[in-house]
């Protein structure tokens, strides 16, 4: 069964858009279609990056709750169906938290970048 993942309904789908592009230049839609096209494949690498394409974590500006240190990262799902990760890059701690877990602990904690986390509950080590 051909899907987004087969590689016979990409090769379709690449080919056909080939023939298509002659007659598209020749329209008023051409820039149109480009910046739309543009924006999809932005969005779908930002979402699935592509399995070998290396991961760019983004720093968090939160202490980890675990450690208290300031070396914590967000970290993009790969896959359909993954989640975000934040992660401890501390080599000591390496905590992992996902995004139901990290969503629980910064509302649990009143965790704000003034104040820092509030008063623990014990449920903050990974």
């Amino acid at each position: 069964m051909a899907g987004p993942h087969s590689r016979t309904w990409q090769g379709d789908t690449v080919r056909w858009l080939t023939h298509q592009l002659d007659w598209l230049y020749t329209t008023d839609l051409a820039a149109d279609f480009r910046r739309e096209v543009t924006r999809l494949v932005r969005h779908l690498q930002a979402r699935y990056p592509a399995p070998d394409t290396p991961e760019t974590p983004r720093p968090v500006p939160q202490p980890c709750p675990r450690c208290d240190r300031l070396t914590l990262v967000m970290r993009a799902p790969r896959y359909g169906g993954d989640q975000t990760r934040i992660e401890c890059t501390h080599p000591d701690c390496a905590a992992i938290y996902d995004e139901e877990r990290w969503t629980r602990l910064t509302a649990e904690h009143n965790w704000t970048p003034t104040t820092g986390w509030g008063p623990k509950t014990g449920d903050d080590t990974a």
